[in-house]
């Protein structure tokens, strides 16, 4: 499902702009993060202190322009939902690092970002989660997953033609992101106590021996060609309304 950006966010326009969320609705929105402006400077003063540390932390440019411009869409987007300006927001982290916004508005949020290209997710009194990877790179597949993902999943991989293998390893893999980052515990989870994928079929289901994972939503985003992306959201029953952006619509006067 792909749903044009309304209108009244595009090009800056989020000064005027209060964005509503109803209960049981998750809005995602998929971001470039090229064209790079030839000055990123007005992007800096919207981050804060620890966003800057970040960021000048970075040895390339190319992983430096990920978290300057990600961030600044992140804080611009999450703006026009609490009515506030983007400079203004701060964040506090969990345990394991989960970022979510102080200001005391309901909203959860989270961010994942790949190569040339963001995903955010926002929703109301919910946990929600979203990862996107870059596929056009080199991976030892069933080396990961024997490694990585549950049995019944590396096994099904092993079995999939070698041409389709790549897209269904970074099916798994971000679905798997998904999940974790949204209870919260990242890494620090074993990606092999849970399943997000059958051979018998496509469609996206969690699955976990204790029945928690089978608590929460699993769905598999529209993103450009290229591109896997995913989100969990605790609970069921959710309206995935999904928004995009145009390199023209964000980040005007750039270069490639």
């Amino acid at each position: 499902m792909s749903i044009p950006l309304r209108k009244g966010i595009r090009g800056g326009g989020w000064q005027n702009t209060l964005v509503r969320l109803p209960p049981g609705e998750v809005h995602v929105y998929t971001i470039p993060l090229r064209p790079v402006p030839d000055d990123l400077e007005p992007f800096l003063r919207v981050l804060d202190q620890e966003e800057r540390r970040r960021a000048g932390r970075f040895l390339f440019d190319k992983d430096r322009h990920q978290l300057i411009l990600s961030h600044h869409a992140l804080r611009t987007i999450l703006a026009c939902y609490v009515g506030r300006l983007p400079e203004e927001l701060q964040f506090d982290r969990a345990e394991h690092g989960k970022p979510s916004l102080r200001q005391d508005s309901g909203l959860r949020h989270n961010l994942s970002h790949s190569h040339r290209l963001a995903v955010l997710g926002i929703c109301r009194e919910a946990e929600l989660g979203v990862d996107v990877e870059h596929v056009e790179r080199p991976v030892e597949h069933l080396q990961l997953a024997r490694r990585f993902f549950a049995s019944a999943e590396a096994e099904g991989l092993g079995k999939v033609a070698p041409e389709r293998r790549n897209e269904v390893f970074f099916t798994i893999w971000t679905r798997k992101e998904a999940y974790i980052k949204a209870i919260g515990e990242g890494l620090t989870h074993p990606l092999d106590r849970f399943c997000v994928w059958r051979p018998q079929g496509p469609e996206p289901r969690l699955t976990s021996p204790d029945g928690r994972a089978q608590g929460y939503t699993l769905v598999d985003l529209e993103v450009p060609e290229g591109y896997r992306a995913s989100l969990a959201v605790e609970g069921k029953g959710w309206s995935i309304r999904q928004y995009g952006f145009t390199a023209k619509d964000f980040l005007p006067g750039g270069r490639t």
